[in-house]
Parts: structure tokens; C-alpha cells; sequence
């Protein structure tokens, strides 16, 4: 069985950068001198809202990010907010690593399977951007680290990644995303936001019974 390398496992962050106070996270290096950018570490101060600011020029660009922490006072603000904060912030992580695979994938199911992810969480962010814009105009972030599943999303970002690398990293992700999703079942008042928790559910569950398979298979 292959396991990430340890370079991999020097960064456990994924962050955001707020209005103020947030510093960029410096490069980190391994001993062999190569270098791994904490998730995000560049993220656009626009990827996630300011106060006084809504979602609308949310970015997939997260090369500016600070190591994840919750916005102030985050559990004050409605849940369907900081679901819909949290869950975006979530499946932006998950496209800067698919993309990152893609450009190097081995197995072309792989392939197929990275652009799915991709396009369907892109799709599912714009979703969640409109409903922000519509429901909460104005309101800051209320990004919450302390949901369901937020804190099983950490891991490290490099150029690239090999296809057992990314199996590895990805099926916690879509694990955490499942444990947010089941909990949006309860707690959310928009029937809108119920919907979409049914369909990530019962999408990444499919995607982690898959990502299972292929690394029982392609670990041998």
C-alpha cells in the first residue's frame, strides 16, 4: 500500500483570510529542500466575504490563505450562512486539488472522475453564491470551523499529486463534506440548502465508495 510521503503531512492547514489581522503562511520545506504550499496559502482577499461584503466575487483562487480559523463569532450567525460559507470554503479545497491531479493523473478514470469533481463542486459553488447574495446581501463571513466534518478537511497542497496521494487525502475530504451535508438535514431552514445536502450526500458517498476501490486495486 502506498502512503503519502512525509512532506505531505508537514502542513495540515487550510485556512482563510479575513478582512484583517490574517498574515500569509510562509513556504514551508522538507529536508530534501523542495518546497509545499500550505493549502491556499495565496488566497484573493476576495474569496471569502468581509463584513460589509457579500459572496459575489467569490474566487477559486486560494493561494493567499492564512491557516483556517473561524470568522469572529461565526456560530452567531444563522446556520444556513455558515453552511453555506463553510460548505464553499470546503469544495474550494476540493477543486485546488483535483486540478492539481489532473495535470498529472496516471489511471484516465482518474481523469474523468477529477473533472467531475470539479465541475460538479464549481457548479454547487455558484449555487450557494447565489443564495447568499440573495438571502444574507451584505452580511460578513461566518465561516465556521467548528461544523460537522470542517475539521476533516486539512490537508497539504503541492504542484501535483500522485493518484494514490489524492485518494488518500480526498476521501476524508468527501467524508467531511458528508458529516456537513447530514447535518444541514437538521438544522437547515431553507429547503433549498436540505436539497443540496441530499445530493452532496448521496454523490461523495458514491465518489468514496469508487476512491476506495481504486486504491484497494491500484495499490497492489
Amino acid at each position: 500500500m502506498k502512503f503519502l510521503p512525509t512532506v505531505f503531512f508537514s502542513v495540515f492547514v487550510f485556512g482563510v483570510l479575513f478582512a484583517t489581522g490574517c498574515q500569509n503562511v510562509p513556504v514551508a520545506s522538507n529536508s530534501t529542500g523542495s518546497n509545499v504550499r500550505s493549502e491556499h496559502s495565496n488566497m484573493d482577499h476576495n474569496t471569502i466575504s468581509t463584513p460589509g461584503h457579500d459572496m459575489g466575487d467569490m474566487k477559486h483562487d486560494m493561494s493567499n490563505m492564512a491557516p483556517m480559523t473561524s470568522a469572529p463569532v461565526a456560530a452567531e450567525h444563522p446556520y444556513d450562512l455558515q453552511f453555506i460559507d463553510s460548505m464553499v470554503h470546503h469544495h474550494q479545497g476540493a477543486i485546488v486539488s483535483s486540478e492539481a491531479t489532473l495535470k498529472t493523473a496516471e489511471q484516465n478514470e482518474l481523469g474523468l472522475f477529477l473533472q467531475k469533481v470539479i465541475d460538479d463542486q464549481e457548479r454547487e459553488i455558484e449555487l450557494m453564491k447565489k443564495w447568499r447574495a440573495e438571502w444574507y446581501p451584505g452580511k460578513p463571513s461566518a465561516l465556521n470551523i467548528e461544523l460537522p466534518g470542517m475539521k476533516m478537511s486539512s490537508h497539504a497542497v503541492a504542484d501535483s499529486f500522485s493518484d494514490l496521494e489524492y485518494i488518500d487525502m480526498m476521501i476524508p475530504h468527501h467524508e467531511g463534506a458528508v458529516l456537513m451535508a447530514k447535518d444541514a438535514l437538521k438544522r437547515a431552514e431553507h429547503p433549498e440548502i436540505k436539497k443540496l445536502a441530499n445530493e452532496i450526500i448521496a454523490a461523495q458517498e458514491s465518489e468514496i465508495e469508487r476512491m476506495r476501490e481504486w486504491k484497494a486495486k491500484w495499490s497492489k
